[in-house]
């Protein structure tokens, strides 16, 4: 078996979805769900998060092995497209992907939202934050 890491992954976008985590990532092990305080959901048609005080965003946890984190790094482009931060949650210590470039606001296509909708209800998590995002990149497209 091997052996996860001190650190959860926090998942706040396609990879809420159990389904495709399972094909990405075998290993990984969906823990619990818990709330980022001062960060706020953004689609850049993909999804990202940004601080925000006065805002949150539901996250995933999974447990992840060294082979999960080189699968998640080449799938969300670590390190062109996505760097990690290593952030403080109420579950403690969480590793999440944060895009490098912030600079633009777009929807994401149908299929990618629905991608994460069903991640929302595999994590139980409030579908009120996807929805905010979903709002505001139409509102404040960039792209």
């Amino acid at each position: 078996m091997s052996k996860f890491k001190p650190y959860l992954y926090g998942a706040y976008g396609s990879n809420l979805n159990q389904s495709q985590m399972a094909i990405r990532c075998p290993a990984a092990r969906p823990v619990a769900t818990t709330n980022l305080s001062g960060y706020a959901l953004k689609f850049r048609r993909v999804a990202d998060i940004e601080p925000q005080a006065d805002s949150s965003v539901p996250l995933g946890l999974w447990a992840i092995t060294d082979a999960c984190e080189r699968a998640l790094d080449r799938y969300e482009g670590f390190p062109h497209l996505y760097g990690k931060r290593r952030l403080t949650t109420p579950s403690g210590p969480v590793m999440v992907y944060v895009m490098n470039d912030q600079s633009n606001i777009a929807p994401p296509s149908n299929g990618y939202l629905e991608t994460i909708k069903d991640g929302y209800t595999d994590f139980r998590a409030d579908i009120d934050t996807l929805i905010y995002a979903l709002k505001h990149s139409y509102a404040h497209e960039t792209i």
